[in-house]
């Protein structure tokens, strides 16, 4: 996994783990999931493990086909390739764990999850490693490595298709408007079950134009997902803070100046409309996240004016 910030200052890790969760929603009580898994006190780490509790449970999803007690998964954002180098690193992450964890080695998946097909990978593994490996695409996007020590997958994200994959999918800079609003379909199925708004905030900033194509849809799943993405942004909850406050301070000032307890709740709830709403208008307007991050920053750095 990448250990340096790319310079889009997407957070694709993090996006992952959830589209992770979300592809098993529904077996999250029945699977362990560990996200960056450190193998020693050196920096090697395995981005996510998902551990079937029990080890004989049956996921019925075409990514997990293979899966056994522990798998392993090594993501690859849309920055990056999956090289062979990569792959022969996650071997060696799985070797390592095996040895920690004392399981048996046959207990044990890797999988790899790329935007990209690895394309200088497939030619080592079939041509440069003396017909030693097998490639089979047993589902579209989604190859088996024949040969290895460990069952090996690598799923193509761009390639993959339908309703079962598409948490996976949304990992990808070139969404369509409608990929959005059947995304948003599916979150409404399992809103209750996982949070997915950092996947969701990271899905829009990737995805500009088909979020600007959703939004002339005019549909209502792009009013909500929008406003539940825009409530739970870190920069928002600062400017709902300043409005809160500049509000306790406008209220207080009214309750001494006319003896009105409630012009201080009244306050605290217009600060935090008028804050979603300046947020709203700047992102509908087009205005990209980070000049808008820039804009609320210094507002919210601004002193809180009272009334004399």
């Amino acid at each position: 996994m990448d250990k340096k910030p790319k310079k889009s200052g997407l957070d694709w890790h993090s996006g992952f783990c959830t589209s992770s969760k979300a592809m098993v929603v529904n077996y999250l009580g029945r699977v362990q999931i560990i996200e960056e898994l450190y193998l020693n006190d050196r920096p090697l780490r395995i981005d996510l493990i998902i551990i079937k509790v029990p080890p004989e449970l049956k996921i019925e999803k075409a990514f997990a086909e293979n899966f056994r007690t522990y798998n392993i998964f090594e993501y690859k954002s849309p920055n990056d390739s999956l090289t062979v180098t990569h792959y022969l690193k996650a071997i060696g992450y799985a070797c390592l764990y095996q040895f920690n964890e004392k399981v048996d080695y046959k207990d044990i998946t890797i999988n790899f999850v790329c935007t990209k097909k690895p394309v200088a990978l497939f030619k080592h593994l079939r041509e440069d490693a003396a017909g030693r490996y097998r490639i089979e695409e047993k589902h579209r996007g989604i190859y088996t490595v024949h040969g290895e020590l460990f069952p090996v997958q690598i799923i193509e994200t761009k390639r993959l298709t339908g309703d079962e994959n598409a948490w996976f999918r949304a990992l990808q800079r070139d969404l369509t408007a409608e990929d959005l609003e059947r995304l948003a379909e599916l979150d409404s199925e399992i809103s209750d079950k996982i949070h997915t708004d950092a996947l969701w905030d990271l899905i829009m900033k990737a995805n500009v134009k088909a979020v600007e194509r959703w939004q002339a849809m005019g549909t209502r799943k792009y009013d909500e997902q929008l406003a539940k993405v825009v409530q739970d942004s870190a920069v928002v909850q600062d400017l709902i803070a300043k409005g809160k406050e500049e509000g306790m301070a406008e209220g207080k000032a009214e309750g001494m100046a006319e003896g009105k307890a409630e012009g201080k709740a009244e306050g605290k709830a217009e600060g935090k409309t008028e804050s979603m709403d300046y947020f709203l208008k700047l992102l509908k307007e087009g205005i990209s996240y980070e000049e808008i991050e820039k804009r609320t920053r210094e507002y919210v750095n601004q002193p809180i004016a009272t009334s004399p």
